[in-house]
């Protein structure tokens, strides 16, 4: 079936697949079903799958990008290549969230052909002025087909023309070498809007070189990339390419791709000048292999909100996603300590392909499974790299477009509403459309903790502060120091600490219900106000404790999907010693453990609030003085004005 220009070929589902949807239909009249993440996602083309019929050979989609209303832009292949009736052309379409066209792209906008070859767009850019970019590879000549193939970038204007001020005529062609084959499959966006574009040049043998260059935003190399405007480089003395191109926050330049003649992932960083950088992992490039003897082939990156770096592709049957640190390590919190998580889909040809965090840190995963017939799948992964069962209730999940279909996707990303698209092929016979699954995925934002407390210190009335006292005794503490100050039942200074009841107590609360629960862990930190003086060091277990409401001295605190909303209340008791220490100064930090805690509160940072003990050691009933320095007989501890007994 066939149909012209934005037409869409709409394919009946089996039978026995009509009738399932029959009976689901009739029992929703009698059984409320709520829709859960990892479920087809209905307000996409009615039942989360479109197919787009472009031609009737080969159309593909490879690449995808979201703009900020939520509409998208596809970029891939179709077979209407009028130079060859076997070539394949450039193609790109932008649609509605909802999966229909949004017109952007029209004949001839939506399609362009270079040469009789398989000309190709990998990676889909969104300028900051409107206009759009598309990275891929073509023929240097519409001619015969000795023609070689080159990296190449087309610039459209925001209505889908091609944009003349690109390069004279809005195609540029960076020819790494004159002679021999150059791809590129990747590319990114600085905060300037200059490209930088990533793929192979061929060795001259089997094997590539990797190939990395930055385009001008006006189509012309720029020459303080690497001098001029190119970056050629085998690393491994083996040969590799590279796959995927980001830009990390501080403007450095992230690659990944292929290494050691195709057995290893391997992630690189670059200098803004087009060096390597060594301050990663100490020569600029980190290559690891998923296991002995297997073949390793890194198909995308991601960087998440802490600058590490995550990749995912495939060894010889499963799926592959690792994460670095920012300095080029493999993370040891992410899978089972070596930085790596495999996932079997359960076929014996599992292809991962592309990579989205979501705004809570999740990590989602696209390709596809031969696990049962051909068809797209996803994963959602934890931020510590488990498959998270919220998830399809196992984190992995599948869709098909028909029976005795092939189905393959190649890129992925996040929706509006939160959900996750994958674009790829749907092929039957020799037949092969464009094809789009759209699954529910929930991103809300991160859990949130609240602590507060309820002392003060000095002149502050907001109640901020954990305030006690070594003597379980004491209820108040001058807070002037004043010469001549005292503490008895008929005196105390105006700016009195007061230290009993609740001012010795904090309380924990989280704002968000977790799924499991969330640990937080306590530790002592450093004073955070003002008025510091030069305490002593102040530790957890020995200068003091923390008790719960029970009385039982704990060192973290647990809140469960039950009781995540309830405040908790813990007491600080300070610990007798023999030295006089004048205030002890510090914090109460609260940490959530990531190991032991829901993933919505794994990218939340601890909170803290100040606590100040004041340390006297005997009986304080004959009252306190000042004292402008040390006194014999006494261990003192860096108190400027010392307060001592007399």
């Amino acid at each position: 079936m066939s149909m012209s220009g934005n037409a869409v070929a709409r394919y009946a589902r089996s039978a026995a697949t009509a009738l399932a949807l029959g009976l689901v239909a009739l029992l929703a009249f009698t059984t409320l079903a709520w829709a859960a993440d990892g479920d087809l996602d209905t307000s996409f083309s009615d039942d989360g799958l479109r197919i787009q019929n472009r031609t009737n050979g080969t159309d593909v989609a490879y690449s995808l990008a979201f703009r900020d209303d939520g509409t998208f832009v596809v970029g891939g292949v179709d077979d209407n290549n009028t130079s060859s009736s076997t070539a394949l052309r450039m193609a790109n379409l932008a649609f509605n969230a909802t999966g229909t066209s949004d017109g952007t792209f029209t004949n001839p906008n939506d399609r362009l052909f270079w040469s009789p070859k398989t000309d190709a767009i990998w990676e889909v850019l969104l300028l900051s002025d409107g206009r759009y970019g598309f990275v891929g590879h073509a023929g240097t000549s519409t001619g015969g087909s000795g023609s070689d193939y080159d990296c190449v970038a087309v610039m459209r204007q925001s209505n889908g023309a091609l944009d003349t001020s690109f390069d004279s005529n809005g195609k540029r062609f960076v020819t790494f070498d004159a002679s021999r084959n150059d791809h590129c499959l990747a590319g990114a966006l600085q905060d300037d809007d200059k490209m930088v574009v990533g793929g192979w040049v061929a060795s001259g043998g089997s094997g590539y070189y990797t190939a990395l260059a930055r385009i001008n935003t006006d189509g012309t190399l720029d020459t303080s990339f690497s001098s001029d405007g190119k970056v050629i480089e085998d690393h491994s003395g083996n040969g590799e390419y590279i796959t995927a191109v980001e830009i990390d926050a501080d403007g450095k330049i992230v690659v990944a791709g292929v290494g050691n003649a195709g057995q290893d992932f391997f992630v690189a960083r670059y200098t803004a000048a087009g060096a390597l950088d060594t301050s990663f992992s100490s020569d600029g490039i980190h290559t690891f292999d998923l296991g002995a003897g297997s073949t390793d082939l890194l198909r995308a990156m991601a960087i998440d909100a802490n600058g590490k770096i995550v990749v995912v592709g495939y060894n010889s049957d499963d799926w592959a996603v690792a994460r670095l640190t920012t300095s080029g390590a493999m993370d040891s919190d992410f899978g089972g300590g070596d930085g790596i998580v495999t996932t079997d889909f359960g076929g014996n040809d599992d292809q991962a392909w592309d990579v989205v965090i979501a705004s809570d840190g999740k990590i989602l995963v696209g390709g596809h499974t031969n696990a049962s017939g051909t068809d797209f799948a996803v994963a959602r992964y934890t931020t510590l790299g488990a498959l998270d069962t919220g998830f399809s209730s196992d984190g992995k999940a599948t869709a098909d477009f028909g029976s005795g279909r092939t189905d393959k996707a190649y890129a992925m990303g996040l929706a509006g509403n939160g959900s996750v698209l994958l674009v790829g092929g749907s092929k039957t016979g020799s037949d092969e459309d464009w094809a789009f699954a759209q699954f529910l995925s929930s991103t809300g934002p991160p859990g949130s903790i609240t602590m507060a407390a309820f002392g003060k210190f000095r002149g502050d009335d907001q109640d901020t502060v954990i305030a006690t006292h070594e003597d379980p005794g004491v209820t108040a503490v001058p807070g002037g120091y004043l010469s001549g100050s005292t503490m008895s039942s008929s005196h105390e200074d105006a700016q009195d600490f007061v230290v009993n009841g609740t001012d010795r107590t904090f309380t924990l609360v989280l704002g968000a219900q977790p799924t499991s629960n969330v640990v937080l862990d306590f530790s002592v930190g450093s004073w955070s106000g003002n008025h510091l003086h030069a305490a002593a060091s102040t530790s957890l277990g020995t200068d003091l404790v923390i008790k719960d409401s029970g009385g039982s001295t704990v060192t973290s605190a647990t809140f469960t999907n039950g009781t995540w909303g309830s405040a908790q209340t813990f007491t600080v008791v300070p610990v007798q010693d023999s030295v006089i220490e004048g205030f002890e100064q510090a914090s109460i930090v609260a940490t959530v453990n990531q190991a032991s805690s829901d993933d919505l509160y794994d990218t939340v940072s601890a909170v803290a609030r100040d606590v100040v003990i004041w340390d006297d050691d005997h009986d304080v009933s004959s009252g306190f003085d000042h004292v402008a320095g040390a006194v014999d007989g006494l261990t003192l501890k860096g108190f400027p004005s010392e307060v001592v007994y007399l």
